[in-house]
């Protein structure tokens, strides 16, 4: 997830993308309002046993909840509660917890998905920026750093307390660079990886659960420059890029290993999207408009989500 506007160098990288379909929006209303808590959201959780999504705003740490068969949304998690002053990449997983990395605190959070209430805390290290959250099924917990190399974890069950540093990405082909480095993160389709997008350079990479190996994800020449929030979908991979207003479609082989950009979503709502999530047989799009706000201009209210059919 993002708070700023990339460099004018990166945003001319978005002309590598291959040709690809566009998917308009669904038939119908396309568009969630967001209520006034939602300021500048961020991340996007959806609990698919209850139906309801969750969505973070980057600038105040509140969450809100909605329905995603009615569109309708209210207050949630409130702005600074628990010291959440800011709030980006969310999931929930099948124990019903609200993961929430919280960005600028330096810190992940895990609340109640029906309730609410805080369960745990976990720290980083002074300088990060917890981005990302994916929970694999045995339920561990992998976070992304945008600003410091390194993968942090946190054990299935673990109390509150410091987060483990599982990998350091120092010497490994990761190389940070100034901006935003590591950011969304999902398991491979097989289960046995972890994909992550690297912001600033638009890379795609694979990081093997037993060895840790570090490798980058063939994209036959082609990158994901700005990539941010992204989900899997069987082996078909999408990836938020809120320079180009978009969200890319990338079909995966089984271990993660390469991949082709096969398509593009977009609608004309879509606004500086920040991540995605799926819906049944839609996809969830937040409109952050950080570029609106990184501008000193005013964003167009209320806030929303975009609704985009899939194939």
């Amino acid at each position: 997830m993002r708070r700023e506007v990339l460099t004018a160098a990166l945003a001319l990288t978005l002309l590598v993308l291959p040709n690809a379909d566009v998917v308009g929006a669904v038939d119908g209303p396309s568009t969630v309002r967001l209520p006034a808590e939602s300021v500048f959201p961020e991340g996007v959780a959806v609990d698919e046993r209850t139906g309801w999504f969750y969505v973070t705003s980057n600038h105040n740490g509140s969450v809100v909840r909605g329905d995603v068969r009615t569109g309708a949304v209210r207050p949630f998690l409130p702005a600074g509660g628990d010291g959440r002053t800011s709030a980006l990449g969310a999931e929930v997983d099948w124990t019903g917890t609200l993961w929430v990395a919280g960005g600028a605190t330096e810190k992940v959070f895990a609340h109640d998905a029906r309730t609410g209430a805080l369960k745990a805390v976990y720290t980083t290290r002074a300088g990060s920026l917890p981005n990302d959250v994916v929970v694999t099924p045995g339920g561990e917990v992998f976070v992304t750093d945008s600003f410091q190399p390194v993968l942090w974890r946190i054990p299935a069950g673990a109390a509150s307390g410091p987060a483990q540093p599982w990998l350091d990405l120092t010497g490994s082909p990761i190389r940070y660079v100034p901006g935003y480095n590591l950011n969304g993160i999902v398991l491979a389709p097989d289960g046995d990886s972890l994909l992550v997008d690297q912001t600033e350079t638009g890379d795609l990479w694979r990081i093997g659960l037993a060895d840790r190996r570090v490798t980058r994800v063939d994209l036959g020449g082609f990158r994901l420059p700005g990539g941010d929030g992204m989900v899997l979908r069987d082996r078909t991979l999408f990836v938020a890029q809120p320079l180009g207003d978009l969200v890319a479609e990338v079909r995966l082989a089984r271990d993660g290993t390469r991949g082709s950009i096969t398509g593009r979503l977009a609608d004309p709502g879509v606004r500086f999207p920040t991540t995605v999530a799926p819906a049944g047989d839609r996809l969830l799009v937040v409109n952050s408009q950080f570029d609106r706000r990184n501008q000193g201009l005013p964003p167009d209210t209320p806030f929303t989500v975009s609704v985009i059919a899939l194939r």
